[in-house]
């Protein structure tokens, strides 16, 4: 992440990473990065997603605006990361484990 100058939030196996700076002139009006946070099947999206992680990204002085939206047809966290607007979407997967990805592997 260093080479990209992104900062990051680590959450289970959330990686958030702001985009680098030729990313973010890439954009129109409205528009958002949409990102998934993919975590083991223990991990319950109302409490370690929408309680614990939101209080993490609280307190991070990079997020602003962060309004969780439990209720949607697809729940999400929106907020702005370093002035980015993001929307952060919750899956679960049947693994205790969620495997190492590789950004640059995709």
């Amino acid at each position: 992440m260093g080479e990209l100058g992104g900062s990051a939030v680590l959450y289970a196996v959330c990686f958030l990473e702001a985009a680098p700076a030729p990313l973010t002139h890439v954009h129109g009006p409205g528009a958002d990065i949409d990102t998934l946070c993919v975590g083991p099947c223990y991990v319950n999206r109302e409490n370690d997603f929408f309680f614990v992680l939101h209080n993490i990204l609280v307190e991070r002085e990079e997020v602003t605006e962060l309004q969780p939206v439990p209720d949607a047809h697809v729940p999400v966290m929106k907020f702005k990361f370093d002035g980015i607007s993001i929307d952060l979407l919750y899956a679960s997967i049947s693994l205790l484990v969620v495997p190492d990805v590789s950004v640059t592997s995709l």
